[in-house]
């Protein structure tokens, strides 16, 4: 039992990994200004998301050495400099959303500055990965990850137009 509880605690913190709660909030703000013309914003960059990580770590894999690595070598320095500033960007903008994602979501439970809140959302990671060992860490993040099923039962629960959001699927131009 306490094998499959790990194995559980592994899928759902590669889902939490995956489908951040930084994407899903700014998602939502996004859909409640554009409506689902821009969702397929979303299908594209998710599935942009899954083929460039699948590929990622294949290319890691096998060379067993980080992809701007392997870039470099067979590139030149220019080229593995330019993904390695690429790569550090993203991950810059993507904890970013993160912690804008915590801050709106304490904003909403308890309200106060937004500000503050960012502070506050900063302080409970950085502590977190400080205190925690990695075993706990991926334990507390992994039973947050249940949050995401209540993302999915909320969205079902609202009875979404369908047929809206199959239009909003299909790439276009508002």
């Amino acid at each position: 039992m306490k094998k499959l509880l790990e194995i559980f605690l592994s899928v759902l913190t590669a889902v939490g990994g995956f489908v951040e709660i930084g994407e899903l909030t700014f998602a939502q703000s996004a859909g409640a200004q554009f409506g689902y013309h821009m969702l397929w914003v979303v299908v594209v960059g998710t599935i942009g998301i899954m083929v460039y990580g699948e590929m990622a770590g294949r290319i890691a894999a096998v060379t067993e050495q980080p992809v701007f690595h392997a870039i470099r070598l067979r590139s030149g320095i220019a080229m593995g400099l330019l993904t390695l500033v690429a790569a550090n960007v993203v991950s810059l903008m993507t904890c970013a959303a993160e912690v804008g994602g915590m801050a709106i979501i304490l904003r909403l439970l308890f309200g106060g500055s937004y500000r503050v809140l960012i502070v506050v959302a900063v302080l409970f990671l950085f502590l977190s990965t400080w205190v925690l060992p990695f075993k706990w860490i991926e334990r507390l993040f992994g039973l947050m990850g249940l949050l995401m099923g209540m993302f999915v039962l909320s969205a079902i629960a609202t009875h979404p137009d369908w047929s809206g959001v199959a239009r909003g699927s299909i790439p276009h131009i508002p």
